[in-house]
């Protein structure tokens, strides 16, 4: 149940970034605003309201694990 083996994650290729972290698509994280009705999703901000994003290394855990 660790990022590297779910369907929602993708390793970094680029040179310049840590092959060890990737980025996760899962619909349970959202920017700024919590999905209506739902109790299980993490909510990201930023100070000044234009974007943020979020990283996990490959040996992260989560829930919402889904097998590839």
């Amino acid at each position: 149940m660790r990022c590297q083996n779910c369907m929602y994650w993708t390793r970094f290729k680029e040179s310049y970034e840590n092959k060890e972290y990737g980025d996760c698509n899962n619909d349970k994280f959202n920017y700024e605003y919590p999905a209506k009705n739902k109790d299980d999703n993490l909510v990201y901000r930023d100070g000044e309201g234009w974007s943020a994003g979020f990283e996990t290394g490959q040996n992260f855990g989560c829930i919402h694990f889904k097998v590839r």
